[in-house]
């Protein structure tokens, strides 16, 4: 397709796209359209629901009821009798009892009676809100079975509208069936919809490529400029768009990454980015016309002034990703260290596409000023990049991560929680004059009573993270140990504020437990101690659901799983987390690192260990698994074979004139074996990830197993005498339950044989309606009805996905009593993550391997075929007599054959031998009757001028003496014509007879032209090259340059403004020097261009025709050639010795 149309297409989309970012933005919404749209919406889904329940209805009712195609956010009950029989997805209730209209209380809180919505129910359709969602739901019945089922309704219809209860006032009402449900409103905050960022980021793209295509259209300055100001406007309005988006997209949300006023957002970095890549390509793509307009300068300020802004940028842009880099990791979370793969994002991955091709964008400014380029030059590039950004990320993120772990030592060095300690001391007034605790604490168990109005008008913000218990001590007090226990906090204890009735206590593992004493006087019965003990709860942060959502322990941070810590008083180890072995004292190498105050680094035992100093006697140890050098490598390797595989797609590579059918059997072959070794390296690889997975798969599978193994076996041993769900409502088995989730490190939850939630060792998750109080319904119908005797579930809570283990609980007799839950959160090690490692790591070295078995199959195929080549080169490259032997010291299917050739080269040799001297002979033949020629011809002439004269003598001639000097001129004349014949056939002669010599060539030259550079009207031009040195017979050669300047000042002859040019040169064939002779002389007739080099041919009076034939004979003896053609420069003869290097 045309660049032209091309252009034009991204064009639009980009304006497209920027529109229709524009109009979300801006646009106030349509309440009423969506309003339409939204009952035609909620019309098919309820129409959906509808098929659903009328399936409930048509299944077994005395069987499990299975909708397995139900859409996530409808929900289905089947009610038998009025009683749940079964349930598919759950709505957020805690009573879902519909046959009497009971008041049902929270697990832990008095305050909340609550009427069990589903008895509302009635066969038309209402909006009703259900715990902490809303839904439309109706009900069905047939016979003795009733379905209840709800869809649920978003609380927005999309970013501008709002759905509200038609008691709202204002918005659009929706109507279900003709009746009025719901309203849509207008989002409160602006009437505007949050702009898609990636929508920005498109067009800007869009915008970039068709800039680019523009420009690639016709590559001239001006384009060039227009095209980058066009770039710079299109940064400008997308970079400051996004400036009044941060409140609404979070890519250009100071939440994410903020580093002063430039790079207000992550999206500016990324938007700066792609802008400075594309302003460095498009230069590339300008280079040329910018080569052109730098050589228009002759005195080279151009071209320095270009290097050195292409050297300044190359730096610049080092500078700037180091200075990024660092402003990323410091100033936000996202997590660039590629080791770290289970904290990766995709901001993570965003901010590595815009550096890296940001460092790619350094290779075509290398190339600009470095024209070349090769192979070894991008592997280098890959190399030293992919260390850059590893080295980067490596150091940066130590530095943050120590300062994060300084934030963590001094939270662990703050045992006490603060915020409690202060609404105790401002409510601890309030208790001791409540009169109801006053009244309470005189009736017999009234302990119960005083926890819950404690915990309901005191206590109930802290009840999440904190235990509270209380003792009445009067004066017929049944719990002797009790007593004893809270006298003894009090008598160790320390108050929390001078004259407080609260006391603090440091517990085990570093935990603090507040304690208050509490007294008050009745009239009638005398004084009561009131004690109330509050301890945090046990393990919190690691345990159940509170790990899933994130829960810290009370008054402390949330560390990582990954980290385990000690804390140090006086040297010796007082509370510690984790599975490192630290020592219970400590030891030489902890505590040189923490002799200086702030955070110290060192490694040991194969853990990175930070060390922070809190005083002269505590310390705060953190720990965590040492990142390996493997896991350094993998990242460094990622990262090359990203810039190497995008340097290779993008750089362009010299162009050649490829012959079809030339490497035939080599490309064939390559493919083979290529295609061979692709194949073998992807099933290896496949096989080792699906055997990674299915071996961590399995190897979960079994901890989970046990686990729920060992739970069950407890809950077994408590449930033994366990004869109706009552049984499990005490206090005491709420304790028992406690202590096996403690035993077990987990939550656990009890249900009910009917599915309800009878008891938990977390009940805020069900109070906070996160959770149903129904058990899962495939748990439910793989246990009671398909009597497993354990299942394992994949669920999600709060948008994290978990796996849940169920089991049945049996009492002494067998009967099956209660079905226990627990989530698998154990995060000692992640199986996901290292089966991803493990994945990245084997397609790494995969991909490592294939570039390396790629080079060594292409070697091995040319060593495989280098006889063949060999062969063909030295038959095309040399002559017949200079053909060489191949040396293979193979024995396999390609001897025979270099045998064989080596076998014809040796006769050729022998008859190339015998040939040339046959040659030799006919020519010294040929020679000879040449020279004898020569000499008879000016003989005759010698002898009748002599016979003349002897004549007139002898006749007493008075001029004899007068014809005397003539005839003894012409005599002269003909010996001198004789003595160049004898010259010449000396020459001949020593062809074969002078041994080469190495000769300076540009020095030679320039002394052969000075003895021709006498002649006035005759101007000598020499260019030379100096260094080049050759292998010949010198005074041969000295004769060949000889010849040449000779004939060319022969050629001028007396004419005016002569010229002779002598340049040496690199030849255009490899390998070779041009040494070129011209004149401004008549030339050569073109019919006479052919005889040139013949023997006995010549133009020149007196000349003997062996001059030019001799000097070819020479070069040729030098494996070099002789060439005439027209001068370009001064319109003449020229002539061009192509001449082999040393």
């Amino acid at each position: 397709m045309n660049r032209k149309i091309l252009a034009w297409i991204c064009l639009v989309a980009s304006l497209v796209l920027f529109a229709c970012t524009l109009t979300l933005t801006t646009a106030p919404g349509d309440p009423a359209g969506a309003a339409a749209r939204m009952e035609r919406r909620v019309g098919k889904r309820m129409a959906q629901l509808d098929a659903f329940v009328a399936e409930a209805l048509a299944q077994d009712p005395g069987a499990w009821m299975k909708l397995d195609r139900l859409p996530p956010d409808m929900v289905v009950y089947r009610y038998r009798n009025d009683s749940l029989q079964s349930w598919c997805h759950q709505f957020p209730v805690i009573n879902d009892d519909i046959g009497t209209r009971v008041v049902f209380q929270r697990l832990t809180s008095l305050r909340s009676d609550v009427v069990s919505p589903l008895s509302f129910v009635t066969d038309e359709v209402s909006y009703m809100n259900l715990g902490t969602k809303w839904y439309l739901v109706k009900s069905a019945s047939e016979g003795s079975c009733r379905v209840i089922a709800g869809l649920e309704i978003p609380d927005t219809a999309d970013d501008r509208f709002s759905v509200v209860p038609l008691s709202s006032s204002g918005g659009v009402p929706v109507s279900v069936g003709g009746v009025p449900q719901f309203k849509l409103v207008n989002d409160a905050l602006g009437n505007s919809a949050k702009a898609d960022a990636w929508l920005i980021l498109c067009a800007y793209l869009f915008f970039l490529v068709a800039s680019c295509l523009y420009f690639a259209e016709k590559k001239s300055l001006r384009r060039y400029v227009e095209t980058l100001g066009a770039n710079l406007l299109a940064l400008l309005a997308a970079y400051f768009w996004g400036r009044t988006l941060r409140s609404d997209v979070r890519v250009f949300s100071p939440l994410v990454y903020a580093d002063g006023a430039v790079f207000y957002s992550l999206g500016a970095v990324l938007l700066i980015n792609f802008a400075v890549t594309f302003s460095v390509v498009l230069t590339y793509m300008a280079r040329r016309g910018l080569y052109r307009y730098i050589r228009q300068d002759r005195s080279g300020r151009r071209g320095r002034i270009f290097s050195a802004l292409g050297v300044l940028c190359i730096l610049g842009i080092l500078f700037y990703t180091q200075f990024l880099f660092r402003s990323i990791i410091r100033n936000s979370s996202i997590v660039l260290e590629l080791y770290k793969l289970g904290e990766l994002s995709y901001y993570s991955a965003a901010v590595y596409v815009s550096f890296i091709l940001l460092l790619a964008s350094i290779v075509f400014l290398i190339q600009m000023l470095r024209p070349q380029q090769s192979g070894f030059g991008r592997v280098l590039f890959s190399v030293l990049a992919a260390l850059y950004l590893v080295a980067l990320s490596a150091t940066f993120g130590l530095r943050k991560e120590r300062g994060r772990v300084s934030v963590w030592a001094n939270m662990l060095s703050i045992e006490r929680d603060i915020a409690l300690e202060l609404d105790l001391r401002s409510m601890e007034n309030d208790i001791s004059s409540d009169l109801v605790i006053s009244a309470l604490s005189a009736l017999p168990n009234g302990g119960y009573a005083i926890l819950n109005r404690l915990t309901e008008n005191y206590l109930f913000q802290y009840t999440q993270n904190y235990d509270v218990s209380v003792v009445v001590i009067g004066n017929d007090t049944s719990n002797p140990s009790a007593v004893r226990y809270f006298n003894e906090l009090i008598r160790t204890g320390t108050p929390i504020f001078e004259n407080s009735r609260f006391l603090y206590n440091e517990g085990g593992n570093g935990q603090v437990r507040y304690t208050g004493v509490f007294i008050y006087f009745l009239p009638d019965y005398g004084a009561t101690r009131v004690m109330v003990g509050i301890a945090p709860k046990s393990n919190r942060e690691n345990k159940g659901y509170a790990s899933l959502l994130g829960i810290s322990a009370p008054g402390q941070i949330l560390i990582p799983s990954k980290y385990d810590y000690a804390k140090y008083v006086g040297g010796e180890l007082i509370a510690f987390r984790g599975s490192f072995a630290y020592p219970t004292v400590m030891d030489a190498l902890f505590s040189r690192a923490v002799r200086d105050r702030g955070v110290s680094h060192l490694t040991a035992d194969g853990y990175a260990h930070f060390l922070y100093r809190v005083s002269e006697d505590e310390s705060v140890v953190l720990s965590r698994p040492k990142v390996t050098m493997f896991s350094y490598f993998i990242a460094f390797a990622t990262l090359a074979l990203v810039f190497y595989l995008l340097l290779l797609a993008l750089l362009p590579r010299r162009s050649g004139v490829r012959t079809p059918g030339k490497n035939y059997f080599i490309a064939r072959v390559t493919y083979i074996m290529t295609f061979s070794l692709v194949s073998t390296l992807v099933a290896m690889a496949a096989v080792s990830v699906v055997y990674v997975y299915r071996r961590n798969d399995a190897n979960m599978t079994l901890m989970m197993s046990d686990k729920i193994n060992s739970i069950q076996a407890l809950m077994n041993n408590y449930c033994a005498g366990v004869t109706s769900d009552r049984d499990m409502g005490t206090a005491e088995f709420t304790n028992s339950l406690q202590f096996v989730g403690d035993v077990n490190d987990a939550d656990i939850s009890i249900y009910s044989t009917a599915g309800s939630l009878i008891a938990t060792t977390d009940n805020d998750v069900f109070n906070r309606m996160l959770l149903g109080t129904r058990v899962n319904q495939d748990a439910y119908e793989k246990i009671i009805y398909g009597n497993k005797r354990f299942f394992i579930n994949r669920e999600e809570l709060a948008g994290r996905r978990y796996f849940a283990l169920y089991a049945p609980v049996f009492n002494a007799d067998g009967r099956m009593v209660a079905i226990l839950s627990s989530p698998y959160v154990d995060e000692n090690y992640d199986f996901m993550t290292e089966a991803v490692r493990h994945t990245v790591s084997i397609a790494t070295i995969f991909l490592i391997l294939l570039l390396l078995a790629r080079f060594l199959v292409g070697n091995i195929v040319e060593r495989m075929f280098k006889p063949l080549s060999e062969m063909g080169k030295k038959m095309i490259a040399t002559n017949v007599e200079d053909l060489e032997l191949i040396e293979y010291d193979n024995e396999d299917e390609i001897t025979p054959l270099v045998t064989a050739y080596n076998r014809m080269v040796r006769d050729l040799s022998e008859s190339t031998r015998q040939l040339a001297q046959a040659e030799r002979d006919k020519a010294w033949s040929a020679m000879a009757r040449q020279v004898a020629h020569e000499i008879k011809n000016p003989l005759t002439p010698m002898k009748l001028q002599l016979q003349r004269i002897i004549r007139l003598k002898e006749r007493g001639a008075a001029n004899w003496e007068e014809k005397f000097d003539e005839v003894a001129k012409i005599v002269l004349d003909h010996i001198d014509i004789l003595t160049d014949t004898a010259n010449e056939f000396s020459t001949f002669a020593k062809l074969y007879s002078e041994e080469p010599t190495q000769i300076d060539v540009d020095a030679l030259l320039q002394e052969e032209i000075a003895m021709f550079d006498n002649r006035e009207n005759i101007t000598f031009r020499y260019m030379g090259l100096p260094g080049v040195v050759v292998t010949g017979p010198k005074p041969q050669l000295t004769r060949v340059f000889v010849n040449l300047i000779g004939n060319a000042v022969q050629a001028i002859g007396d004419q005016p403004d002569g010229k002779i040019q002598v340049s040496l040169r690199k030849s255009g064939r490899e390998g070779c020097y041009d040494i070129v002779f011209e004149d401004n002389g008549p030339g050569v007739a073109p019919e006479n261009v052919s005889k040139l080099f013949t023997p006995n041919f010549t133009t020149k009076s007196g000349g003997t025709g062996l001059g030019l034939a001799i000097c070819r004979s020479i070069l040729e003896r030098c494996k070099a050639t002789i060439a005439y053609s027209r001068s370009f420069t001064l319109q003449g003869a020229c002539f061009t010795i192509t001449f082999p290097e040393e």
